[in-house]
């Protein structure tokens, strides 16, 4: 099958790309202030692994009640792209990456950004993420 694409498309992917700016993100963990007007991106879960296997939370563990969070600190699309493709090759301790663990986090940035759950939209910030009692049992093997 081949894949085209409209010329129309790729000036204005490229100018979206080059004009991307992080979000700046204040973060509260069970009412103690962690992250204050920081840019980058955060990840909140309880899994090991998300799309394409990328070990961004190797600490979680979705038996715990308690989530686990990275902030990786980026200034532009460049960036976010290394980023990624360090994680993707398995590198866990990134430059200025900053692990946290609770129960409530609560995400403010600067202007209103977009958050996902599960790869899908969720809402925009700011965000209250928290552990629940109203869990599903799922099997895995391990």
């Amino acid at each position: 099958m081949l894949l085209i694409l409209p010329i129309g498309y790729i000036g204005p992917t490229l100018r979206t790309a080059a004009s991307h700016q992080p979000p700046v993100i204040n973060l509260t963990i069970d009412g103690k202030q962690k992250l204050t007007e920081e840019a980058g991106f955060l990840i909140i879960g309880n899994c090991k692994q998300y799309a394409l296997s990328m070990p961004f939370l190797p600490e979680a563990d979705s038996e715990v009640k308690k989530l686990v969070a990275r902030f990786f600190p980026y200034k532009n699309l460049p960036g976010y792209l290394l980023i990624n493709i360090k994680t993707l090759l398995g590198k866990k301790n990134l430059k200025g990456s900053m692990f946290f663990e609770g129960e409530k986090f609560i995400i403010e940035t600067t202007e209103a950004f977009p958050a996902q759950a599960d790869g899908d939209f969720l809402s925009n910030t700011p965000l209250t993420v928290e552990t629940t009692t109203n869990t599903i049992q799922v099997l895995t093997s391990k």
